[in-house]
């Protein structure tokens, strides 16, 4: 069975509601992209390959994976027709990496400037974050 890296930025990252899926899979470390994007969040997060807006670079956790896991992260990523996957660079303990990461196609909701979305949640209010949980509750 093929491994594939697979950077995660939103709800797939330890302590999110997504991480479930990828918990039994090599955690690799924490790292950031090589190059800017566009990180937004409204209740979860989206990274656009668009410099037009605030951009930097984006901090997550990198993991290997399975097929099984890397179908499922597809299905919930609803890849192709809402995220799309692409292969990009990545800095793990300041060695290169490539890896999958999914981008959305537009900004949306709140741009998000230092490309981290655990620095948004920690900016949220306690009432946006109940409202976050009843989003992902009704999934």
């Amino acid at each position: 069975m093929a491994k594939q890296l697979v950077f995660v930025y939103g709800s797939l990252m330890k302590g999110g509601g997504h991480h479930h899926i990828i918990s039994e899979q090599l955690f690799l470390g924490r790292a950031v992209s090589k190059y800017h994007y566009t990180m937004s969040a409204r209740f979860h997060p989206f990274v656009a390959d668009i410099k037009e807006h605030g951009c930097s670079k984006i901090h997550g956790e990198l993991y290997s994976v399975n097929d099984k896991v890397f179908k499922a992260i597809d299905k919930l990523e609803n890849h192709p027709d809402y995220y799309n996957r692409k292969q990009v660079q990545f800095y793990l303990e300041g060695d290169p990496y490539k890896a999958w990461m999914y981008f959305y196609p537009k900004v949306e909701g709140t741009i998000v400037p230092t490309g981290d979305y655990k620095d948004y949640e920690k900016a949220m209010s306690h009432a946006y974050q109940e409202e976050r949980q009843r989003y992902y509750d009704s999934l």
